[in-house]
Formats: structure tokens, sequence, C-alpha cells
């Protein structure tokens, strides 16, 4: 009995960890689409080209930044000019976050 107690444990540890990844993969992609929404006017978003604009590439704001949601959420309410002031909810902030964390080079 104590012996099927931990293969359901383990298994119950095993859909949590792979829920929790594919989580963190929707909210990277809901990340993108608010990034393509909101910021693309302005910034390259990593799957486009370039088009003559002059505010950092996702790409390389994943690399100079820290990806906190916190300092996500603070820079976004208040940007340095040109930069527009955005009210994101928790939520999009945490998307743009997990977004951005999949651009950071390993």
């Amino acid at each position: 009995m104590m012996k099927h107690g931990f293969l359901a444990a383990g298994a119950a540890v095993a859909v949590l960890g792979l829920s929790a990844a594919v989580a963190r993969a929707q909210s990277a992609e809901d990340g993108r689409r608010i990034s393509k929404l909101w910021c693309s006017e302005c910034h390259v978003i990593a799957d486009e080209a370039p088009a003559g604009r002059t505010a950092p590439t996702f790409t390389a704001i994943a690399e100079r930044i820290p990806l906190s949601e916190t300092y996500v959420d603070t820079w976004l309410k208040n940007p340095r000019r040109p930069m527009h002031r955005f009210r994101l909810t928790p939520r999009m902030v945490a998307d743009i976050v997990a977004y951005l964390q999949t651009l950071r080079k390993k």
C-alpha cells in the first residue's frame, strides 16, 4: 500500500511540474501577443524584421534589464520619454516578463 502512495505522489509531482511548464509557455506566448499589440509600433519584437524603428529591440531589452515583474511594472508606469506610459494588469506584466525571459540568452 505504501508503495502505491509513493507512486501516486511521484505522478502528482510530475503532472504539476508539467502543468507549470505549460502555464509558463502560455504566459510567454500571451506576453508576445501583448508586446506585439502594445509595443511593436516602436520596438522590434523578436520575430519581426527591423523597419527603421529607433527604440531598442525586445531582445536587447531582455539582455539589459532585470526581468522581475516589479521592475518591469515600475518601468512601464514611469517610462523615459518618448516611451508611452502603460497601465497593464499584473497578469499582463507577468506575461511580458515571461516573454522577455524567453529572449534572454542562456
